[in-house]
């Protein structure tokens, strides 16, 4: 049997500075028993990272700091069964490398003591290569960390950074709580950030 060409599996924008996985799935044909990452510049297709490893993976883990934040580059994968025979190239997958976006709170009470039963929280995105926010979700969990309340999306704008603030009510006199706010950028990267406060009014 011969090999088959094996289909790149796209990525979202990650942090450079940190392991990313890539992968491909191959279905049919010959057993795959190694495979070659090719990774380049997307602006003009000169190589930057080009690996075979022997595994019956389909993936291989590419080292932080391999690549450079703030480029774009493109990949694609070749396998190779027992006799070293290797298949065609795989389609070609594009994706960013960006620092981790900031998110920020603000507006946050002094000793985490918040003393009413509502209270307005503020948050701040921002990015170092100016990766523009989607959106982003404020999240309120009681002592348990069971989710009890959630706002609607708030959309990023084309420039950043960029504020948002959310008002969460109904606190219960001496309970514990914690906002989650969660954000995502234009091209996919997840960021997070919480804080744990307590109500006595």
């Amino acid at each position: 049997m011969a090999l088959v060409k094996p289909i790149a599996q796209g990525i979202s924008a990650f942090d450079a500075t940190q392991d990313k996985t890539f992968s491909f799935t191959s279905s049919g044909g010959s057993q795959v028993v190694a495979n070659r990452l090719t990774i380049r510049l997307q602006s003009d297709n000169s190589i930057v990272y080009q690996n075979k490893i022997e595994t019956y993976r389909f993936e291989q883990i590419v080292p932080a700091n391999t690549l450079i934040n703030g480029n774009y580059y493109n990949f694609y994968f070749n396998t190779y069964d027992a006799d070293g025979n290797e298949s065609e190239a795989s389609n070609i997958s594009q994706f960013y490398c960006f620092d981790t976006p900031t998110l920020t709170l603000t507006n946050l009470p002094s000793n985490n003591l918040i003393e009413a039963s509502s209270y307005t929280f503020g948050v701040t995105y921002n990015q170092e290569q100016d990766e523009t926010l989607n959106y982003l979700k404020f999240y309120l969990y009681n002592n348990l960390n069971v989710l009890i309340s959630e706002s609607d999306f708030y959309y990023g704008q084309e420039q950043i950074p960029v504020s948002f603030e959310h008002e969460f009510n109904g606190f219960e006199n001496n309970e514990n709580y914690k906002i989650e706010v969660v954000a995502t950028s234009t091209h996919g990267m997840i960021v997070s950030t919480s804080y744990s406060f307590f109500v006595r009014y």
